[in-house]
C-alpha cells in the first residue's frame, strides 16, 4: 500500500507540474528558444545580440546556453506539449531524488505537496528548475557513500544551465570548510586535507571552462550593480504584497521545525545549521530564493524531523482513501490541462497577438525607433525577431546612459520624466501594455498611456485586448 500511495503521489505532482506548464506562458520563453536556435544554427556562443537598438552588437553571454539549446530542440521537434512534459519531469525528478532512500511517511508526502505549491511560480517551462534539482543533487553527492567525482560533472552542467551554480559554490564551500574544521579538531587534517578539498576544488575549476570562461563570472557579477526588487516581481521580498500563502506556510513550517528539532535535542552539523539559516534569510529577502529554502527543507530539515517522535503512518483505511483521491485528482488535472503545441498563439489573453499581426503587415514601421514594454520582450523576440526593441529580460543590467538599462527604462514609467525621455530617445513608435500579463513590471495605471492618449502628436495605430501601438506623427 505504501508503494502504491507513493507512486500515486508522484503522479499527482507530475499532473500538477504539467498543468502549471500550460496555464500561462513564461514571459522569457521566447528569448530562451531563440537563443537555443541561434546557438544551433551558428555554433557560436558569443553571438552579438541584435534584438536591442539601445545597446547593439554587444557579445551576449548566455549563462543558460545549454538548457536553452535543449529547450529549442524539444520545442522544434516535439512542440510545446513535449517541452512542458520535459520540464515537469525535471521537477518531479528533483522531488524523487529528495526522497530517495528516505523512509516513506505522510510527512514526506505533505512536505512534497507544500514545496510544489510554494514553488508554483518557479515551475513551468523555466530554467530556474535546474538550480532546484542541482542543489538537491549537491546534497546527495555530499553523502559519505556517494563518489565525489560527480561534483565536477554536476557543476559544469549547472554552470552551463543556470546562474544558481554560484550559490551551489557557496554551499560546497561551507560543507568543505566544516569538514576541514572537523578534521582539524580530530587532528587528522594533514592526512585528510586533500581527500576533503580536491574534488571541491576541481568542481570550482570546471565552472571556468564553459564556453564563456572567466567572462561568465564578470557577466553575472554585473547583476550586483542593480537592486532588481523595485523592477521585477520575483525579486521582491517574501513579506511584500501580494503575499503568497504557500510560501509563508513553507517558511513557517521551516521555523517551527527548527524549534521542534531544538526542543528534541537532535544534534546536527555546523554546516547544516548555517545553510538552514542562510536559506531562511535568502527566502525572506527575495521570493526568487524560495527554491533554495525548499531544497534545504527537503534535504536537511525533514531528515532531522524524522529522527524525532513523529506520528506513525495512518491506518490502511486512510491510506486506501488517500490512494483513490490521488488517482482521481491526477486524472482530473491532466484532463483539465490545456494541451497545445504553440503557446505563442494560445495566450492572446496575456500577450499581443493581434498587434503583432498588424506590424507584420506594416513592416516599414519596424524601421522606426521602438519603445516596447518589458513584459512583451521575450514574446516579441520569438514571434517578431526582425523588430528592434528598447529592452528585454536578457540584459537588464547592461549600462545605458551610464546606468543599468532597466533603471533607464523606468523613466518611461514616471509621469514626471516620460515626456523628456521620449524626446531624448527620439521614440517614434510605442508598443505598450493595456492589461498586465503574468510577469514582471506590472502596470496598475500607466502614466505613459495617459500621456499618449492625451497628446495630439501621437496616433493610435492598433490595439488588442492586451496592447496598444502608438505612432508619433509630429515633432
Amino acid at each position: 500500500m505504501k508503494l502504491y500511495l507513493l507512486l500515486t503521489s508522484y503522479l499527482s505532482i507530475f499532473a500538477l507540474l504539467v498543468y502549471r506548464g500550460f496555464i500561462n506562458l513564461d514571459p522569457d520563453l521566447g528569448w530562451h528558444l531563440e537563443s537555443g536556435r541561434t546557438i544551433l544554427l551558428n555554433w557560436q556562443w558569443f553571438t552579438p545580440q541584435t534584438y536591442l537598438w539601445t545597446i547593439p552588437n554587444i557579445a551576449w553571454i548566455n549563462h543558460e546556453w545549454l538548457i536553452d539549446t535543449f529547450s529549442y530542440l524539444i520545442f522544434n521537434y516535439g512542440g510545446h506539449n513535449l517541452l512542458v512534459i520535459f520540464f515537469a519531469i525535471l521537477g518531479l525528478t528533483a522531488l524523487i531524488l529528495a526522497n530517495y532512500h528516505q523512509p516513506f511517511s505522510y510527512w514526506r508526502l505533505s512536505a512534497n505537496s507544500l514545496v510544489v505549491m510554494a514553488l508554483w511560480a518557479h515551475f513551468g517551462t523555466r530554467p530556474q528548475i535546474i538550480s532546484f534539482i542541482a542543489l538537491i543533487l549537491l546534497f546527495i553527492i555530499n553523502r559519505p557513500t556517494v563518489p565525489k567525482f560527480w561534483l565536477p560533472i554536476l557543476f559544469w552542467l549547472w554552470a552551463s544551465m543556470h546562474a544558481g551554480f554560484l550559490f551551489g559554490l557557496i554551499v560546497l564551500f561551507v560543507i568543505t570548510v566544516d569538514k576541514l574544521i572537523t578534521a582539524y579538531r580530530q587532528q587528522t587534517i594533514q592526512q585528510t586535507f586533500w581527500s576533503i578539498s580536491l574534488w571541491p576544488l576541481i568542481a570550482f575549476a570546471v565552472t571556468w571552462i564553459t564556453p564563456y570562461g572567466y567572462k561568465l563570472y564578470s557577466f553575472l557579477f554585473a547583476y550586483r550593480q542593480v537592486n532588481f526588487t523595485p523592477y521585477i516581481s520575483e525579486w521582491r521580498p517574501l513579506y511584500e504584497p501580494p503575499i503568497n500563502d504557500w510560501q509563508i506556510a513553507l517558511l513557517s513550517f521551516t521555523v517551527a521545525s527548527l524549534i521542534f528539532i531544538y526542543l528534541q535535542k537532535i544534534k546536527t552539523t555546523l554546516w547544516t545549521k548555517l545553510l538552514i539559516i542562510i536559506s531562511i534569510l535568502m527566502a525572506i529577502s527575495s521570493i526568487r530564493h524560495v527554491a533554495v529554502l525548499s531544497a534545504v527543507y527537503l534535504m536537511l530539515i525533514l531528515p532531522l524531523l524524522e529522527k524525532t517522535t513523529l506520528p506513525k503512518f495512518p491506518s490502511k483505511t486512510i491510506a486506501k482513501i488517500s490512494l483513490i483521491i490521488l488517482i482521481l485528482f491526477s486524472t482530473q488535472i491532466l484532463l483539465l490541462s490545456n494541451w497545445h503545441n504553440d503557446p505563442f498563439v494560445n495566450n492572446c489573453q496575456n500577450y499581443p497577438c493581434q498587434t503583432i499581426t498588424y506590424l507584420k503587415t506594416h513592416p516599414e514601421l519596424l524601421q522606426k525607433r521602438l519603445l516596447n514594454h518589458f513584459n512583451f520582450a521575450g514574446y516579441l523576440i520569438w514571434r517578431l525577431p526582425e523588430a528592434r526593441l528598447y529592452i528585454d529580460g536578457r540584459l537588464p543590467q547592461i549600462l545605458y546612459h551610464g546606468q543599468p538599462l532597466i533603471v533607464d527604462f523606468q523613466e518611461f514609467l514616471n509621469a514626471k520624466t516620460l515626456s523628456q525621455k521620449l524626446q531624448q530617445e527620439n521614440i517614434e513608435l510605442v508598443w505598450w501594455l493595456k492589461k498586465s500579463p503574468i510577469g514582471s513590471l506590472a502596470n496598475k495605471k500607466s502614466p505613459l498611456l495617459t500621456y499618449l492618449q492625451n497628446n495630439s502628436n501621437w496616433q493610435l495605430l492598433a490595439e488588442d485586448e492586451v496592447s496598444v501601438i502608438y505612432l508619433k506623427i509630429k515633432n
